[in-house]
């Protein structure tokens, strides 16, 4: 009987197709929501990639511009931020024991009313105005422009360094 099942199975012509799924509404819904999942996965992937590759432009421009922060505060006794067009300012770094350091600085504060205090509280009345002149925020861009940014010896007299 073995025999003759085999042969008879030889002989069979197949006349219905296999599915691997069976051709049911939930299987290609099922199947539709896996490969929606897949492709969103793979989306999330790239977006994700992006992001860090951003994340790290972002940390070498900040380190940087740390470094060479760095580098000018051990030059300078007080190094700020200046917003030319507004006056405010930010302190980045003021050594301890300082004139500047004693006065107690506000962030965001103007800068050209601060460097007034300053020189009104540590300055002979003689240098006062030349000075505030020399600091003022609408005198500030003429150094670029004179080529002070190339060397540091315009900013380095005030400290007397």
């Amino acid at each position: 009987m073995g025999k003759a099942a085999r042969k008879h199975r030889e002989g069979f012509v197949m006349t219905e197709t296999k599915y691997i799924f069976p051709k049911q509404p939930q299987s290609v819904a099922v199947l539709v929501f896996i490969t929606v999942l897949i492709v969103l996965l793979l989306i999330l992937t790239v977006m994700v990639h992006m992001r860090n590759r951003k994340l790290k432009r972002t940390l070498a421009e900040q380190m940087a511009e740390r470094r060479l922060l760095d580098k000018i505060c051990a030059d300078f006794t007080a190094v700020y931020y200046v917003e030319l067009n507004t006056g405010s300012f930010e302190i980045l770094h003021i050594n301890d024991g300082t004139n500047a350091k004693k006065m107690n600085l506000k962030q965001g504060d103007n800068f050209n009313s601060s460097a007034d205090q300053y020189a009104v509280q540590y300055l002979h009345e003689k240098e006062r105005q030349e000075f505030k002149d020399w600091i003022s925020t609408g005198h500030l861009p003429s150094y670029k422009a004179a080529g002070c940014g190339k060397n540091d010896h315009c900013l380095k007299t005030m400290h007397g360094r």
